[in-house]
């Protein structure tokens, strides 16, 4: 890989005064500042290379994209104006127009390349600085948004973001990624997000926590990619439907699949010791639509919080049926919304963290307590993002989330089928490979049909 370029965009109009500190919600208060990672695939659609293999002119064209990109950039960062500023102290955003990350790459090979081998070897050195799932710098570069455009030999593109968690969370991400090719097609018009987050969910007089630390705690967490095509989705969900479950959902049934499965991996490791493992499974939420009155896609932020699922596995219960598990979420979902239905107020914060305080994995009396996590980035309209050059192949993310025990669920490119980003430690995650349930419905990191 050959480094281009590296440089500082800044959004084009400088935001008003009226703008310039942007409060956190207490949920923004409460997230890890560490990136959170997408990488967009484009195949080149536009020119190939002539009958010699000359590329002089697709490296015309990428110079063109390139310019493209960073003017429409400086645009849309005027529109997503925290995404350029820094932090002031925890509760607060300086949104001083100090710009974004953005850096060029000359990838000397193909995309297909890629594309047919998608290991985090490969993909890791597509993010900026390879610092998806890590912290941004401090002080004045500590930039909320990294760009990274990649070029590839055959004329195909990769753009990479890192968004930090402090700031928004995948969905506002995404949103982000697509207003920002539409200002460089100006193929629709582009509406103004919405920064609500602090007058849903004020930090007011609530206590002010010390910034969570999300680093990886253990080095030999790997994280693996497996892929459920339509079909495989379609069997779990009529799996669930005929044993009495009603409307279940793409991400419930995989969900509660993967959990299934990990939960047969845990128990098989544990059956061999002295401990006692008991398991919780706790699915995030995304708030907007649940919200009295409901909040618009576009509003940007931390909306999302977790819920547990009723009833904790242990090691004397029989493991849990597919259907059961899947019941079990929508009944803790809709729980969720019964109590909380007259919003987060004070009391129910404090409710929720008290909470939180007692769901953390432990190792107490022989008991091993393990959390479980279920995040799904489904249906945020990620093939959506159009530059110019066509819908993206692929749209994934790469390597660890910050934490083990978890299950990050996305969109495959039919709409359909179903990613699972899958981290644990390395031991864990062999005996959850092996898993013959779950190997019935899902192939591990299978190539990418463009």
């Amino acid at each position: 890989m050959e480094v281009i370029a590296r440089e500082t965009i800044k959004p084009s109009s400088p935001t008003p005064s009226h703008l310039e500190i942007y409060p956190l919600s207490f949920i923004d208060h409460l997230c890890p500042p560490n990136y959170i990672p997408l990488i967009f695939f484009y195949q080149n659609q536009s020119i190939q290379p002539d009958i010699n293999g000359e590329t002089s002119t697709i490296f015309k064209l990428c110079k063109e994209r390139t310019k493209m990109l960073k003017e429409s950039l400086s645009q849309i960062l005027s529109m997503y104006y925290p995404f350029a500023g820094r932090v002031k102290d925890q509760v607060s955003i300086e949104c001083n127009d100090e710009g974004v990350i953005f850096i060029v790459t000359h990838m000397k090979q193909k995309l297909s390349e890629i594309l047919k081998d998608p290991s985090e070897e490969f993909l890791n050195p597509l993010f900026p600085d390879e610092m998806h799932w890590k912290k941004p710098a401090t002080g004045s570069h500590g930039s909320f948004l990294a760009v990274q455009v990649n070029h590839f030999e055959c004329g195909g593109t990769a753009i990479s973001v890192c968004l930090s968690h402090k700031v928004a969370e995948a969905s506002s991400l995404c949103h982000f990624v697509k207003d920002w090719a539409s200002i460089t097609t100006k193929s629709s018009q582009v509406t103004l997000p919405h920064f609500n987050g602090a007058s849903l969910f004020p930090m007011a007089d609530l206590p002010i926590f010390p910034e969570t630390e999300a680093e990886k705690s253990k080095p030999n967490m790997v994280s693996k990619r497996f892929l459920l095509d339509a079909t495989n989705t379609k069997s779990l969900m009529n799996i669930a439907i005929t044993q009495g479950v009603e409307n279940p959902t793409r991400e419930h049934v995989v969900g509660a699949l993967i959990y299934k499965s990990a939960v047969s991996s845990l128990r098989s490791k544990f059956s061999k010791g002295q401990n006692q493992l008991t398991t919780y499974l706790n699915v995030a939420l995304d708030l907007r639509a649940g919200l009295i009155p409901p909040q618009p896609e576009k509003s940007v932020g931390n909306l999302v919080w977790g819920f547990a699922v009723p009833s904790p596995n242990s090691a004397e219960e029989e493991e849990e049926e597919l259907h059961e598990l899947v019941r079990k979420t929508q009944k803790g979902l809709s729980e969720f919304w019964d109590t909380y239905e007259n919003g987060f107020g004070k009391e129910h914060m404090m409710k929720i963290l008290e909470v939180l305080k007692g769901k953390g994995a432990s190792s107490e009396n022989n008991n091993e307590v393990v959390v479980f996590n279920v995040t799904s980035w489904c249906g945020i309209g990620m093939y959506e993002a159009d530059f110019g050059w066509g819908k993206p192949v692929w749209v994934t993310t790469c390597g660890c989330p910050p934490k083990k025990d978890v299950a990050l669920l996305m969109d495959a490119k039919d709409g359909e089928g179903i990613e699972v980003l899958v981290s644990m430690e390395e031991q864990d995650m062999a005996l959850l490979e092996a898993n013959v349930e779950l190997l019935q419905y899902a192939s591990i990191n299978p190539g990418v049909v463009a």
